[in-house]
């Protein structure tokens, strides 16, 4: 408890020294910067807090969509079956579906829309790659995984670590989500 008067930080109103909460809002004496801003601004705190946690979800989705596929291909890589490639084409159908509005929204960028050519064209080089000089048994199968978990990585990191990355899907999801 406070031994002197003090100003709530949220309203500005003077207080005993005596209270743990301000006279005017409820403001706790010992408030943290979020409690301070809910108190300035209720709806617009719950509104922020909303947005940040469907932020939060919107870039675990694209998490799964730029790692899941090329992981998938790498599946299809390694064995060469037929139920692989099947899955394979199934999940790619089922994320173009599940994010439609991204991969428009991506299509319409041209520094996206460049960057996933870049890799788009490596991911099939090297699957064309494996398929013409690799044999099925053979330790470069292994090799050529390894190579794609390195360009899954980069991968991630442009997109997503980079400046331009992150403001290309900040600015995406603050036109489709507001």
């Amino acid at each position: 408890m406070k031994t002197y008067r003090w100003t709530c930080n949220a309203c500005d109103t003077g207080n005993d020294s005596n209270a743990t909460k301000c006279k005017q809002c409820g403001c706790p004496a010992n408030a943290s910067g979020e409690d301070i801003e809910k108190h300035k601004d209720p709806e617009g705190f719950h509104k922020k807090k909303a947005k940040e946690g469907a932020s939060v979800d919107f870039y675990k989705n694209l998490t799964f969509l730029t790692l899941g596929i090329p992981m998938a291909a790498g599946a299809c890589i390694v064995s060469g079956s037929l139920e692989f490639i099947a899955a394979f084409i199934f999940l790619v159908f089922c994320l173009i579906i599940m994010n439609i509005e991204l991969l428009i929204y991506l299509w319409r960028n041209s520094w996206a829309k460049k960057t996933l050519a870049v890799f788009f064209s490596a991911y099939s080089l090297l699957f064309v790659f494996r398929l013409i000089f690799i044999d099925e048994n053979s330790n470069g199968v292994y090799w050529v995984v390894l190579v794609m978990l390195g360009l899954m990585a980069i991968q991630y990191f442009y997109f997503f670590v980079s400046e331009r990355g992150k403001q290309l899907f900040n600015d995406f999801f603050e036109s489709h989500h507001k």
